[in-house]
């Protein structure tokens, strides 16, 4: 298997890249191909000493900015690190993409270059939640769309469901659609349609729908897909996100007050370990773009190399799954 990584358009340059492809290549057991600026990439190879074994380079002089206007920069910088590496994977050269850059460039970029899943009206970011059950949620979309129909949140939930079921091996995943109050006729106009829409094709048995979930139920594990536009599940994430920072500093600050608080706190902080490894983005690493017709991975703008490694793990894993085939064959189900 091999795994294109966009080594350039994340904060940290091209360096944290190649440590997060040396640590990938021995835990997942893949080759990959760097995509950027090559001397710059071969330099760090040689400051830090790391064989080439397993790694190519794919030269790109351009790199897409976080500032950059996504479709202007997908049409006029085709020499990017972005551009290159996506039409490689449209190419077959590799078997999945990654990249930390800009969200609205990745999703264009993908989109144009590499297509969508024939029947796929718009792809979708999706990213797995923290939750108090034992694998999270995923939640779809978060951020690519902020507008939709009710065919979008459909397919938006087709595609959550099969990617639940590829990836953590769920028998029938627990789909929900956000709104503001459980009772069906709660929500506007869009979520009361989507919510008549998706209990049809429960009725059918073609998903496992739930109902409507509250926001202050998405982290109780009452869902393991859950479905609205791109706008609210992004609120939803970066709410998250900062509940979540706020709250671990806190910690560190009561933890920290007096010297009964530090005796304490050495006493309990290996107790607090897995809290915060379930509130790093470093060990997702990477969101899926669902609805691409080959694997596309979103990493986190800051990733250092822990990140690119889970991410370039959680793309590894994605692949050998069979979740790409899985939500096709959904779409195509529907759509005849």
């Amino acid at each position: 298997m091999r795994i294109i990584l966009d080594a350039m358009s994340g904060d940290s340059g091209c360096e944290e890249a190649v440590l997060g492809a040396a640590m990938a290549r021995e835990r997942a057991k893949v080759e990959m191909t760097l995509v950027g600026d090559e001397q710059q990439i071969k330099d760090v190879f040689i400051r830090k000493t790391i064989p080439m074994d397993g790694i190519t380079i794919l030269h790109a002089p351009q790199v897409i900015t976080m500032e950059d206007d996504p479709v202007r920069a997908v049409r006029e910088k085709r020499n990017s690190s972005m551009s290159i590496g996506l039409s490689a994977l449209k190419r077959g050269e590799g078997d999945a993409f990654i990249s930390s850059g800009n969200t609205g460039a990745l999703l264009t970029g993908a989109t144009l270059l590499v297509g969508r899943v024939p029947g796929v009206r718009r792809a979708a970011l999706a990213v797995m939640l923290p939750s108090s059950g034992e694998h999270g949620a995923l939640l779809i979309d978060c951020g690519a769309n902020a507008e939709c129909s009710s065919e979008y949140l459909l397919q938006f939930a087709l595609m959550g469901s099969a990617y639940m079921e590829s990836v953590y091996c769920l028998d029938r995943p627990r789909v929900c659609l956000v709104s503001n109050g459980t009772e069906e006729h709660k929500g506007n106009p869009l979520t009361q349609e989507t919510h008549a829409r998706l209990a049809q094709l429960h009725g059918e048995g073609r998903l496992n729908f739930c109902g409507n979930i509250e926001g202050r139920d998405i982290l109780w594990d009452k869902a393991d897909v859950i479905v609205c536009d791109g706008f609210t599940g992004n609120v939803i994430l970066k709410t998250i996100e900062g509940a979540g920072m706020l709250l671990m500093a806190k910690v560190r600050e009561a933890m920290t007050a007096t010297l009964a608080t530090k005796l304490a706190a050495a006493v309990i902080k290996p107790r607090l370990r897995p809290l915060k490894k379930m509130t790093d983005y470093r060990e997702t690493g990477a969101t899926p773009i669902l609805g691409i017709a080959k694997p596309v991975f979103k990493a986190h703008g800051s990733s250092d190399a822990k990140a690119y490694a889970s991410a370039i793990t959680a793309a590894a894993a994605y692949c050998e799954s069979g979740a790409g085939e899985k939500i096709a064959a959904q779409i195509a189900q529907i759509k005849a």
